[in-house]
């Protein structure tokens, strides 16, 4: 038994940590969004507060965003995708690509 258990961690690297991260990344990235994507239970007396929610989030990235107009949706999404790459969120074209996706967000529930 201590020999079968000593060639199988040489087997399979000893750097245990990594493995355990990469376990818990696996099921943050492949299960957890599931359940938020799939959430059925959610009910229609929501909507309402999640609507006004969007619409407040919508204002307050218009109003940081110093006039910069909101781009298409898919503009939105590279910039915002940039803008958290490169870690710059202080900027009036990311505000103003949030306030996009936010109004995108709202008119699609």
């Amino acid at each position: 038994m201590i020999l079968t258990c000593t060639g199988v961690s040489f087997a399979h690297g000893s750097n245990d940590g990594q493995k355990g991260m990469g376990r818990i990344m696996l099921i943050l990235i492949g299960a957890a969004p599931t359940a938020y994507a799939l959430n059925r239970a959610m009910d229609t007396g929501s909507t309402p507060a999640f609507m006004a929610a969007t619409q407040n989030a919508e204002k307050m990235f218009t109003a940081r965003s110093q006039g910069t107009a909101a781009p298409d949706a898919a503009t939105a999404r590279s910039e915002v995708t940039a803008a958290v790459r490169d870690r710059a969120f202080d900027k009036p074209q990311v505000f103003a690509a949030l306030s996009g996706l936010a109004r995108e967000m709202g008119s699609e529930v």
